[in-house]
């Protein structure tokens, strides 16, 4: 990990020295809540990205997941998504033919659909169970067409299986688990209230852009614009086929479980070296596609979660 952190150590503690500055105040504008907006930078490489003009295209960037809901009352379970949907604006999210993005003041009703599949035998129940996650598992959706989610549910002999796909375009995985936990309130707990949202994703992202102006972000800037000629390409790794042939990519999920033992002292390693454990994991990651790559020197692009609400604010799911 010193590799990596020795040589940018500078722009280490500029990020460290802004970190401690108290965050830009958001100040709610709800009537112009409905108004477009820009995209963040990473939502318009994921809206440029799904084109077929690049290669590996055709594809968004998506999640599908499954939550096991045992006795669950499915109205109660509609009930809980139609009041998210009003709740959480990003939900009713699209991206104009200008490339500013919108959020619908109404939509029409989302029904769940449902399979019962109690009376079905294994072989049946199988099949059926496949043909969803094919299908809803790489979907591609329209981002300028509500809605750019999935939800269905699939009911087996002893539990109900909710089916859901997403398109992170507006949706982030920080935005799931919050997304997750209220739906499971809402369905389960007959009073359950949640405390109201103080401000609007169109409010967060309008304030980061006025971060654009500020001393610390040009610092920043220059920073890594000086550096861009020094920087290596992607790993050079050898490939079954080329990349430009591949016209309908599907994407495969790898996972591996580490032992509690292996996993502790991993994590004790990387506290005494001062690092997260992602970056000891990007380490790792590094050496095993330095193994692979006609040179070991490369560069890995990505993605962070850089959001900075303020302690007061309750954040709506969205980017």
């Amino acid at each position: 990990m010193s590799e990596v952190f020795n040589e940018d150590r500078r722009a280490r503690q500029w990020f460290t020295a802004e970190s401690e500055r108290a965050p830009p105040t958001i100040i709610p504008a709800p009537a112009s809540r409905h108004e477009p907006f820009p995209l963040t930078d990473l939502q318009k490489a994921y809206w440029l990205g799904r084109g077929d003009f690049f290669e590996l295209g055709n594809i968004g960037c998506h999640v599908y997941v499954e939550v096991d809901l045992s006795g669950v009352d499915r109205r109660r379970l509609q009930a809980a998504w139609e009041k998210l949907i009003d709740r959480h604006e990003m939900l009713r999210a699209v991206i104009r033919d200008d490339g500013l993005q919108q959020i619908l003041p109404h939509t029409p009703r989302y029904d769940i659909k449902h399979l019962d599949l109690r009376d079905a035998d294994q072989a049946k129940t199988d099949f059926e169970l496949a043909a969803i996650r094919s299908r809803m598992s790489h979907q591609l959706f329209s981002p300028d067409r509500w809605p750019l989610f999935e939800m269905r549910t699939t009911e087996l002999k002893e539990r109900t299986l909710l089916h859901f796909s997403c398109d992170l375009l507006f949706i982030d995985i920080w935005s799931l688990q919050i997304l997750h936990a209220e739906l499971i309130q809402l369905a389960y707990q007959r009073t359950a209230h949640l405390a109201p949202l103080e401000i609007s994703f169109r409010d967060y992202v309008l304030t980061a852009a006025q971060q654009r102006n500020s001393k610390s972000y040009r610092r920043a800037e220059q920073y890594w614009l000086r550096r861009l000629d020094t920087l290596p390409a992607a790993p050079k790794l050898p490939l079954a086929k080329n990349p430009v042939a591949i016209t309908q990519p599907r994407f495969v999920r790898r996972e591996a479980m580490l032992d509690h033992e292996v996993w502790r002292k991993l994590k004790s390693r990387s506290a005494k070296a001062r690092t997260s454990l992602s970056g000891t994991l990007l380490a790792a990651f590094a050496r095993v596609l330095a193994a692979w790559s006609q040179s070991p020197h490369f560069t890995l692009n990505t993605t962070l979660f850089q959001r900075a609400f303020p302690a007061s604010a309750r954040p709506s799911a969205g980017w």
